[in-house]
C-alpha cells in the first residue's frame, strides 16, 4: 500500500506545468532510446546560445546544441557560400545563424529564457 502511495505521489509531482529536471530529462531519454523513441534535448536556451561564438563550425554549433538545424536558405556569390540555419523550441523561440564558407558569421535569437 505505501508503495502505491509514493508511487501516486510522484506521478502527481511529475505531472505539474513545470519543466522536468535535468534527472528527469535523461530517466525519460533513457527510456525513449531502449524504446526507440526519439530523444528530448530540451529547449536551447540563454546559457547554449551564449556559447556559440563567431567563428565556430557548423559542426562546432551542432555539436554545442546537441541536435541539426534547420537550413532556411544557401546561396554562393563570388566564392563565398552563406547558409543561414534555424534552431526552434516548442514555445516558437529559436536562434538563427548564418555561416560563410563554415564559419559562423551572424548570430540571433528570438524569445530564449
Amino acid at each position: 500500500m505505501r508503495n502505491g502511495v509514493i508511487a501516486a505521489t510522484l506521478m502527481l509531482l511529475t505531472s505539474c506545468d513545470r519543466e522536468p529536471t535535468e534527472v528527469e530529462r535523461a530517466q525519460a531519454n533513457i527510456r525513449a532510446a531502449r524504446e526507440g523513441r526519439p530523444i528530448d534535448l530540451g529547449p536551447i536556451d540563454m546559457s547554449v546560445y551564449s556559447g556559440v561564438h563567431e567563428g565556430m563550425t557548423y559542426e562546432e554549433v551542432r555539436g554545442r546544441l546537441a541536435r541539426s538545424g534547420e537550413e532556411l536558405s544557401s546561396n554562393e556569390i563570388a566564392g563565398i557560400k552563406t547558409v543561414m540555419y534555424q534552431w526552434s523550441n516548442p514555445d516558437g523561440s529559436n536562434m538563427n545563424a548564418i555561416f560563410q564558407n563554415g564559419r559562423l558569421v551572424q548570430k540571433a535569437q528570438f524569445g530564449l529564457k
